[in-house]
Parts: structure tokens; C-alpha cells; sequence
């Protein structure tokens, strides 16, 4: 994975985007009351707008969760409190994982595929679960404007950015292999404070910031050797930022006792809906018998072993990383095969 922190870039469009690490393919808005293609390919891989939970569909959830609103008014006052910034609507869903091949599409298929197929937005399916198709109709009736994403999720990691006018750049990252998610908090925060004057209900916009932030949550399952803990979290600290909320199952030999982990990281996962899943191993590790008997090809042996366990207790949405750490702090991809010099 290359460095994330260069594909942060500014923020040059109005219209929210999802924290889908994954690169647009079209844009498509209303225009006098019907779907039209406003972009395509790299024109709509180059528009980089806030990210958020849902991309708008954030504000709305929050409203019904942390306001106790019903749905349409949280619509409502969704709309009124973006508007109000100079924020525009936007949802999103995509090409179920490159099944439609849209730029092989003509527009007026393409827009037939918009008005058709409303699935694609994990939020939304997290958030409502059966009814998130519903409320991703709703969006479009009320002419929201439509992202649509393509390919499988390849997020490598996940970002809370409070530098402000600063977004990060999707469509790059996926380009260079170091795709991740991204949450735009001072954006975020703008809105709920919009939404808190709104509805008159001190205390909603840090509540509402609170459930956001818990929602948007990365798992770690690391071994409890205090020689690899400086070294771990000042690499989780360079990944996600100082602000990071991260759940950590800290455990001699990790994932030695992986029935005991599988169970962890489901009830967590239940609890807070991660996006991904981080597994590490380290060299020279006890529970293993140290580095004589278990080198580091056999811990990421061990790691690819494992992560069929994982991948049964979770959502495919969730994705899974495997690293083993040096004593130096070196990270190193949990490939099948590690060549060691």
C-alpha cells in the first residue's frame, strides 16, 4: 500500500460523497424533471466533493437516531440545513461490483439503470437494513443527485480527516492500488450545528458527531507483547490519523486462540459496524515459540489460515487486512508468501 496521506487533495465540488473508497463511473442529476448524465468516466472520477456516511443520507439518519425524528421530516431538515451551507444532495450506488459495464452503456441506458437499480449504498443498507432501498427511492424522488461507483471494494484502511477544504481522492488511490475510506468531520460538524439551530435541541450536534464517528469504526487484533505496542500504534496513529476511533482486541499470539477472536470481532462488528478489520501477527512471537519455530512466512501462513474464519462472521462489505510487524516496526503485507532477505 502506498502512503494514503497523498491522495489527500481539496475539496472541489458541493455535491457529498459516500466514504466509499471506491471511484465513480457517472454522475447523474434531474434535469427538468428527468435523469440526465452530467458526467462519466474521468470527467466524474475528477470531482471530489466532502465525504460522508451515505454521502447526505448521513444527516438524515441522524436526525431519525439521535433527534428521534420521523423519516421525512429528518429528509426535510436535511435538505434545509445543506442548503443553507451551500451544500447540495447527493446519494450513491454503483455497478453491483462491475456486473453493469457503464461505460459501455449508452446515456439513455444509463439513466434507465439509475431510475431502475437502487442498490449499492452499504449505509443505507446498515442504516434502514430492508427498507434502505426504500429510502434510497425516496432521494431520488425528492431529485437528489446520483453517484454511481464502480468495482469491488479494495479499501486498504480508513481516514477521520479534520483538515478543513481537504478531501480525499478516491478515484486516485484506487488508480495507485491504495484505495481507502474517508469521513470529512468539519463538514460533517458544520451541518449538524445547522441541524441543531433547526430543530432547537441543545446538544445535538456533538451527540450527532458522537454517533457518527462511533459508526465509522476500524477493528484491530494485535498481540499483547509490549515490545510491538509503540511501534503498532504510532503506525495506526500514521494510517488513521491522531483522531481515530479504533476498537483494539489485544491478545498474547493475536489470533493464536482465533475461535475466541472470530467471536470478538463479531460482537463488535454487531455493536459498531467497522468497515475493516485489521489482523496483525509480529516476528519473534512467544505464544508461537518464537522465531526459531514460527518465522514470519509461517505467521502470515498462520494469518491467510485464519481469515476464512473472519470472513464467515462478517458482512462482505467488510474488508480484511493481514499484516506481520517486525521488532523495528516494520509492517509488512500478509502475502501467502513472504520473502525474507
Amino acid at each position: 500500500m502506498s502512503n494514503s496521506f497523498n491522495f489527500f487533495t481539496s475539496q472541489n465540488s458541493i455535491f457529498p460523497r459516500c466514504i466509499d473508497g471506491r471511484a465513480a463511473q457517472v454522475i447523474v442529476e434531474f434535469s427538468a424533471n428527468k435523469l440526465k448524465v452530467v458526467a462519466k468516466d474521468d470527467q466524474a472520477r475528477q470531482e471530489n466533493g466532502p465525504q460522508f456516511l451515505g454521502a447526505s443520507l448521513v444527516f438524515v439518519r441522524s436526525l431519525e437516531v439521535v433527534a428521534d425524528l420521523p423519516l421525512h421530516q429528518s429528509f426535510d431538515l436535511a435538505q434545509q440545513a445543506s442548503k443553507a451551507l451551500g451544500l447540495e444532495l447527493q446519494i450513491h450506488q454503483d455497478d453491483e461490483h462491475g456486473h453493469f459495464d457503464l461505460s459501455n452503456m449508452s446515456e439513455q441506458q444509463i439513466v434507465d439503470f439509475v431510475a431502475n437499480h437502487h442498490t449499492g449504498c452499504g449505509f443505507a443498507k446498515y442504516a434502514w437494513g430492508d427498507q434502505g432501498i426504500e429510502v434510497i427511492k425516496e432521494a431520488k424522488n425528492r431529485k437528489w443527485r446520483v453517484q454511481v461507483l464502480t468495482g469491488h471494494h479494495q479499501e486498504q484502511g480508513a481516514f477521520l480527516n479534520y483538515r478543513p477544504f481537504d478531501t480525499f481522492d478516491s478515484a486516485l488511490a484506487v488508480a495507485k492500488n491504495s484505495s481507502a475510506f474517508n469521513t470529512d468531520v468539519l463538514v460533517a460538524r458544520e451541518v449538524f450545528e445547522t441541524l441543531e439551530q433547526l430543530i432547537d435541541q441543545p446538544g445535538f450536534a456533538q451527540r450527532a458527531e458522537e454517533w457518527m464517528l462511533q459508526t465509522y469504526k476500524d477493528v484491530v487484533v494485535g498481540c499483547a507483547d509490549p515490545r510491538i505496542h509503540d511501534h503498532r500504534d504510532e503506525w495506526l496513529k500514521q494510517r488513521f490519523g491522531p483522531g481515530a476511533l479504533i476498537d483494539r482486541i489485544i491478545l498474547a499470539g493475536a489470533t493464536k486462540e482465533v475461535k475466541f477472536v472470530v467471536r470478538q470481532v463479531k460482537m463488535l462488528h454487531d455493536l459498531h459496524q467497522f468497515p475493516v478489520l485489521i489482523l496483525t501477527h509480529h516476528e519473534d512471537c512467544g505464544a508461537y515459540g518464537g522465531a526459531e519455530n514460527c518465522p514470519i512466512h509461517r505467521h502470515a501462513g498462520i494469518l491467510h489460515d485464519n481469515k476464512s474464519l473472519f470472513v464467515e462472521v462478517l458482512p462482505d462489505e467488510v474488508e480484511i487486512e493481514m499484516w506481520v510487524q517486525t521488532l523495528e516496526g516494520l509492517f509488512l503485507p500478509a502475502y501467502e508468501h513472504i520473502l525474507v532477505s
